[in-house]
């Protein structure tokens, strides 16, 4: 009976590989993808690969998509050497395709990076012990410390958007750039896991801060 239905998705067209995604864009082309774990998130859902996380996200958030590439591609750098440190910490953005219904998003992280939730789930009630979260908050301070000069607010830092490296100690904030904004500019939106975590005073001023990204590396 299995083996039949089997046979009656292929035939039907709907047969789901574990482990393998796959789209079609609004021109017809077909594009798989294999994956390792996958969540859901706010905007869709994210798959994360070896050296990908592929996101797709709901046409209803297609704004959101634009600012995060808007703010990927805009970063700044003083020279050439704070560009090479800088971007260790930072995703790449690899392509984004027009779906139906959505926005598929690949962005291109380091191999050995490991979604920190992925890890806090691998260890269940234990946790992560104190001396990695030390070089952990230690990284992302780092990034925030860049943002900063940058002129940027990240607003999406959580278990969920940073990866990290436990044999070097380095990590890099893959996603979550959706609500970046410009330092004093109007926020574009902020994730429903930020609302009790920031200030209240940005949540209400709507202003982009970076005590935002300080507070939610915190949390």
């Amino acid at each position: 009976r299995l083996y039949q239905c089997a046979l009656d998705k292929l035939a039907d067209g709907v047969w789901h590989t574990p482990g393998l995604l796959t789209v079609t864009d609004t021109s017809g082309r077909v594009y798989r993808m294999r994956y390792r774990r996958e969540h859901a998130f706010e905007l869709g859902r994210m798959y994360v690969s070896s050296s990908i996380v592929s996101y797709v996200i709901s046409n209803e958030f297609i704004d959101l998509v634009q600012n995060a590439k808007r703010a990927l591609q805009d970063l700044r750098y003083a020279n050439d050497s704070m560009r090479a440190e800088a971007k260790r910490y930072l995703p790449t953005w690899e392509a984004d395709y027009a779906l139906p219904d959505a926005t598929l998003v690949v962005l291109r992280k380091d191999a050995d990076h490991l979604c920190l939730r992925d890890v806090l789930n691998h260890f269940k009630h234990r946790g992560i012990e104190v001396r990695q979260v030390a070089w952990i908050i230690s990284r992302l301070h780092n990034v925030v410390c860049y943002l900063q000069w940058a002129g940027l607010s990240h607003a999406g830092i959580s278990v969920d958007t940073y990866f990290a490296d436990f044999g070097l100690h380095t990590g890099q904030l893959i996603g979550g750039w959706w609500y970046a904004t410009r330092i004093g500019a109007r926020m574009h939106a902020l994730p429903q896991y930020a609302l009790n975590v920031v200030p209240h005073s940005v949540v209400t001023d709507k202003r982009a801060h970076p005590r935002t990204d300080l507070d939610l590396v915190r949390a």
